[in-house]
């Protein structure tokens, strides 16, 4: 446990997160999240209140109840409440990632609008395209050439959306229909933790903020990102959370109201 409450928080939610759509399972001082979608990968992250720190043991207990299983050996954790982490991974040879984790603490700016999808709108294929596409592609034909093989993906979308565990939203460039999206993320929301005071709070944390690369550049990803916070707050989240890629990448969310908190650890072995 940390003493700073609002990392505490933040520590928290990520805990209780995947416990919605997951087989949690205890492993000495780890919990892995087994989901319960093939479409949908979770990882293993240090149990909130345990009484020990993390050990090598318990890295490599992990490992072998998740080759077991045919899962990710991915490992996430929030580096100020197990500073342990990052050396025990670097030990096995795997270089420990480093991601600013950010909290809302300042007002939204406003930026436009978005559209936020029902679980049974056409749109939530296309968004799940702009992610898979975001990173490797140019726009609009590569876009469309990723939407069969983000079906199972979408199916999952759609099955959290209508159980009030996941929110999607889109932005378009000024088209109607399918061919205007170009921006699409999520958030993901929690609601009654209890921090270490006792105190009852809801947070929501925003994943997978895409934007095409064609489209890149014109605040389209800053306009989504504003508008999923404030519907998130609206919905009453407490909290609102991300995690970015990188240094540069944070500095852009902070005129946004966003500020880092804290380092968000993560490893994946091959």
């Amino acid at each position: 446990m940390t003493a700073d409450p609002l990392i505490d928080r933040c520590d928290r939610y990520l805990d209780a997160a995947p416990r919605s759509y997951s087989e949690p399972i205890p492993l000495g001082s780890l919990t892995l999240f087994i989901s319960r979608a093939s479409a949908w990968h979770y990882y293993a992250r240090p149990t909130l209140g345990r009484d020990r720190p993390v050990s090598a043991h318990d890295i490599a207990s992990c490992r072998t109840e998740m080759r077991e299983r045919g899962v990710s050996e991915a490992f996430e954790w929030v580096h100020e409440t197990a500073p342990e982490m990052a050396a025990l991974v670097e030990s096995l040879g795997l270089r420990a990632g480093a991601h600013p984790l950010m909290a809302l603490t300042g007002p939204l700016p406003e930026c436009g609008p978005a559209d936020v999808l029902a679980e049974h709108d056409p749109l939530l294929a296309v968004a799940a395209a702009v992610a898979a596409v975001a990173f490797g592609g140019e726009g609009l034909a590569e876009r469309d050439g990723f939407l069969e093989s983000v079906a199972d993906a979408t199916a999952v979308s759609r099955e959290r959306i209508a159980a009030g565990l996941m929110v999607t939203g889109v932005v378009r460039d000024g088209i109607h229909g399918l061919d205007g999206v170009v921006s699409s993320c999520s958030y993901n929301p929690v609601r009654d933790l209890r921090d270490f005071a006792g105190r009852t709070f809801s947070a929501a944390e925003l994943v997978g903020l895409a934007t095409l690369p064609s489209h890149r550049g014109r605040g389209l990803g800053s306009r989504l990102l504003v508008e999923l916070t404030r519907h998130a707050l609206d919905a009453g989240a407490d909290l609102v959370l991300l995690s970015a890629a990188d240094d540069r990448t944070a500095r852009l969310y902070e005129p946004l109201g966003f500020t880092r908190i804290a380092t968000f650890g993560d490893a994946q072995f091959d």
